[in-house]
């Protein structure tokens, strides 16, 4: 799992970032997404120790998780530790480059997601505010279709966050607070994505 986390970073891409998600859907755990949501609001009650504790257990089953880097480089942040936050910081848009790598967020090309919260991270980081969210199924795929404030709607597969036990699809459920996590990427990033 290291060394396609590692060929990620170096090279982010579609062929890198699934091959990572593959690897990393061997490594998905029950608790992951509840424990990630304790880390969140460890951070915003200002527990820098208490999150750092959780996330050094937790970064190796979420190394593909744009919202694990970020809270890990708040953390970092936080401690003094400058280089450790620009190591998340780098993680976290390598993670995200890697998911709008692998489709234009339609339903003939979707956006494929390692973990639930992927989804806000990219709708965040595209500067989009979801209005309405449904899960959906078609041809053995499940499918987050969220229309968004610009009227698009943007589709990502979350088959294999889904495929958890039942407890971590009641953690997806909670609308739990979470950080702000980025500035909106630029809009020639966005149209990128979207062409």
């Amino acid at each position: 799992m290291q060394q396609a986390f590692e060929a990620l970073l170096e090279n982010p891409g579609v062929e890198r970032y699934l091959a990572a998600r593959r690897l990393a859907s061997l490594h998905m755990c029950e608790q992951q997404d509840i424990a990630l949501t304790r880390v969140s609001h460890a951070c915003l009650e200002g527990r820098f120790s208490d999150a750092e504790d959780l996330l050094d257990e937790l970064l190796a089953s979420l190394c593909l998780s744009p919202r694990a880097h970020f809270l890990a480089g708040w953390v970092a942040q936080q401690q003094g530790d400058e280089q450790g936050a620009e190591l998340a910081r780098f993680c976290f848009r390598s993670c995200l480059e890697g998911i709008l790598s692998t489709g234009e967020g339609s339903l003939r090309s979707p956006f494929q997601v390692t973990y639930r919260s992927d989804v806000a991270d990219v709708l965040e980081a595209l500067g989009l505010t979801s209005k309405k969210r449904r899960t959906t199924s078609r041809s053995r795929a499940t499918y987050d279709v969220v229309e968004c404030d610009d009227g698009a709607e943007y589709w990502f597969d979350v088959s294999l966050a889904l495929a958890a036990p039942p407890a971590k699809r009641q953690a997806f459920a909670s609308r739990d607070r979470r950080p702000v996590i980025r500035e909106p990427l630029s809009a020639s990033a966005k149209n990128d994505v979207h062409s």
